[in-house]
C-alpha cells in the first residue's frame, strides 16, 4: 500500500500531483526572495522581481509540462 504524503504550504510550492520538484519554482522562488530583499533594502522597481517571480510560480505550478 502507498504511504501518503502530508503536503505542507512551503513544500507545495515546488511540488506538483506528482511530487517533483522543477526548476521553474524554484527559480521562480529565488526571484521572489530576491525582490523580498529588495524591498528592505529600499530598491526601486523591486515589485517587478516579485510579479516575475510569482509567475513563474505559478506557470511552473499548474502548467501540464511543468
Amino acid at each position: 500500500m502507498a504511504e501518503e504524503k502530508k503536503k505542507n504550504w512551503f513544500t507545495s510550492l515546488f511540488t506538483d500531483r506528482e511530487w517533483d520538484t522543477d526548476i521553474t519554482k524554484v527559480i521562480g522562488f529565488g526571484i521572489v526572495v530576491a525582490g523580498i530583499v529588495g524591498f528592505f533594502m529600499e530598491k526601486s522597481d523591486f515589485q517587478w522581481l516579485m510579479a516575475f517571480g510569482s509567475g513563474l510560480i505559478a506557470t511552473g505550478k499548474f502548467s501540464k509540462e511543468g
